[in-house]
């Protein structure tokens, strides 16, 4: 009986020993796998995909002034000239907008720079209206309002005065 016992025991430590290097491999193993694989997602919806990461939010510095308003046709065409005051090229959408006497922004437009603005100079855009400036039509537009956005975030903006220098080219 001792010997049948003794058998058993033997049975029972190979066993053990067995499963106990087994768990060892395992888990040693996961461990290593771990250590070159790559960090897993926090999300626990398989569908949702991660965010993309954006770029850092560059600033610029530039000017905004109004220089001319045109009769072109039935149309106003006022003309803006974005002056890039900074050290690095100004490739950024400006949107500008027009404000009657009354405060009522009537119109606004987006306008991208097909080449960068190089610093220390400057491109006109234009905006068309139906109303003219002060002096011209009954609902004058007075001021423009604009701001720089990037990433669909604002980083600058500011506003002014529409000239008082009038063109009639609709001859």
């Amino acid at each position: 009986m001792k010997n049948r016992e003794s058998k058993v025991s033997k049975a029972f430590i190979i066993c053990v020993a067995f499963f106990g290097g087994l768990l060892v491999l395992i888990v040693g193993g996961a461990y290593v796998y771990s250590l070159f694989s790559p960090p897993e997602s926090k999300s626990s919806n398989p569908s949702s995909s991660p965010s993309l990461i954006q770029s850092p939010i560059v600033s610029y510095n530039i000017d905004m002034r109004n220089e001319i308003v045109k009769k072109v046709g039935n149309v106003y065409r006022y003309f803006f000239f974005i002056t890039n005051n900074d050290s690095h090229p100004f490739d950024a959408t400006v949107e500008i907008g027009l404000i009657e006497a009354n405060g009522i922004q009537i119109t606004f437009e987006d306008f991208t720079p097909e080449k960068p603005i190089q610093p220390q100079m400057s491109q006109y855009c234009y905006v068309d209206a139906r109303w003219g400036p002060p002096g011209i039509s009954k609902n004058a537009i007075e001021k423009f309002t604009w701001r720089v956005i990037v990433n669909s975030q604002t980083i600058q903006s500011g506003s002014g005065n529409i000239t008082t220098r009038y063109e009639d080219a609709s001859y």
